[in-house]
């Protein structure tokens, strides 16, 4: 009887079976590694690129194709770059860590680009936001297309879930790479796997942003999740229709599975990013959850992922 009540207290405890420890943060020459006991994530120094983020005993980033790992598309690297500790663990009982990697204004885009990521004690995932900022010895300026991106591990998902309309059971890297290339680079017949016949395009799911506050990947043997979740949807730019790319294969060779988060998309027009010469600007992006959890289906995931999605909505 006792082994019931366990049991049966270990599933009403949710997605994360791990016990959350003190926050963590250890760094060396070249990275932060921030830790909770539910997740390990480590950060590039230089790029703030995210190089690693562990959960369930898994690696949950991959480098099979394209840009590999997790990274904002305006990085700190194109100029000289500064690393720091804003939220020292140490000093608040570890309760939270957060670091920063900040780079001046150079390049195409004059502006400063600081990029922070952020852990908690009870967090079952990590947090992420930039900083943009220009100031009024800058010259004229105009943002591109902007976002955050992750490329996951093949080996452990398989499945998307963008809404109640688009979940799916993907086409693996191997059949992207084995696909006839159709009438642009992203669309592709499939010669070999359960899809064959069909076209995989990744324009397929893309969504009204405000109509999807959890989407990502999931696991169907691995029964592991990640979800990009944003608490507030006020800083994507193109309002509140805007339409925009989400989660895909790569479509590069290896076709790795990709989630998207444009704050600055040019896809179907509706947003524009301009700066005066001599404006005082800044803009915060962010901060949304990186969210990971495990289920006994994508399903149970999804829906886990949106309950979890009104939690810090609310918070």
């Amino acid at each position: 009887m006792k082994i019931f009540f366990l049991l049966l207290l270990l599933l009403l405890a949710g997605p994360n079976v791990a016990v959350a420890k003190n926050v963590t943060l250890a760094e060396d020459a070249a990275t932060y590694t921030l830790a909770n006991g539910i997740v390990t994530a480590r950060v590039n120094k230089h790029s703030a690129d995210m190089v690693s983020l562990r959960y369930h005993g898994l690696e949950l980033l991959g480098n099979s194709s394209g840009h590999s790992y997790g990274y904002w598309s305006h990085s700190p690297r194109v100029a000289d770059e500064t690393d720091r500790v804003t939220i020292d663990p140490v000093r608040n009982g570890g309760e939270r860590a957060e670091v920063s990697i900040k780079g001046t204004a150079a390049g195409r885009t004059a502006v400063d680009v600081e990029i922070r990521y952020a852990l908690g004690r009870d967090d079952s995932g990590i947090y992420t936001y930039s900083i943009f900022s220009h100031s009024t010895n800058f010259p004229a300026t105009q943002i591109g297309e902007a976002r955050f991106a992750v490329k996951l591990n093949p080996d452990v998902f398989d499945f998307l879930s963008i809404d109640s309309q688009r979940q799916r059971l993907m086409p693996k890297p191997e059949d992207w790479d084995n696909g006839t290339e159709l009438n642009l680079k992203e669309a592709r017949r499939m010669t070999t796997g359960v899809y064959k016949g069909e076209v995989e395009h990744k324009y397929d799911y893309s969504a009204i942003q405000f109509d999807i506050p959890a989407f990502g990947w999931s696991g169907t043997k691995s029964g592991v999740g990640l979800w990009f979740i944003n608490p507030s949807i006020e800083y994507l730019s193109g309002g509140a229709t805007k339409v925009e790319l989400t989660g895909h294969l790569d479509d590069n060779e290896g076709g790795a599975p990709t989630l998207l988060n444009y704050w600055r998309g040019s896809h179907y027009g509706s947003s524009y990013c301009a700066i005066g010469a001599g404006e005082e600007w800044s803009k915060v992006i962010g901060p949304f959850f990186i969210y990971c959890n495990a289920g006994p289906t994508p399903q149970a995931m999804w829906c886990n992922a949106l309950a979890q999605a009104k939690n810090e909505a609310a918070a």
